[in-house]
């Protein structure tokens, strides 16, 4: 982890590390994982493919502390649209994201890991990556610590 707390890269990739050792393995929810927007080659037809997506960042007056970054990232969850089984693999990623997000919210790295708003599910453009997706929007935010 660098100790620039404007580097919204490596507050991604840490999240990253958090969430893929919860979403990808035998007996877990996702078949892969990415800590950034994955070209639609990455996909290679697995199903439910989860990524990071950074969203933007603000910067916040603390009291004593100074300037401190919140920084906003977009989980993604892409569901193969012709799984029969779609809802029900969007729903498992998603409570075990929103665990993961209550277990973490405060490391060595961040505090205030939260869920900002709904999350919301909508398909893929036609003709995206070859396939077509369910995709589900889960927006995060967290504080930065040096």
């Amino acid at each position: 982890m660098s100790n620039n707390r404007t580097d919204r890269k490596d507050y991604r990739e840490d999240l990253g590390t958090v969430l893929s050792t919860a979403l990808v393995g035998t007996g877990k929810p996702a078949q892969a994982f990415a800590d950034h927007l994955p070209r639609s080659s990455e996909f290679d037809g697995r199903s439910p493919f989860v990524c990071l997506a950074s969203a933007g960042s603000t910067q916040e007056r603390g009291t004593l502390q100074g300037k401190f970054y919140i920084h906003y990232i977009n989980i993604l969850v892409f569901v193969a649209r012709d799984d029969t089984a779609a809802e029900d693999a969007l729903d498992n990623c998603y409570s075990t994201i929103a665990d993961t997000l209550e277990a973490n919210k405060s490391t060595s790295n961040w505090d205030g890991l939260v869920q900002v708003d709904r999350s919301t599910i909508d398909p893929t453009p036609e003709g995206w990556g070859g396939d077509a997706y369910w995709v589900e929007t889960i927006p995060v935010s967290l504080r930065g610590i040096t």
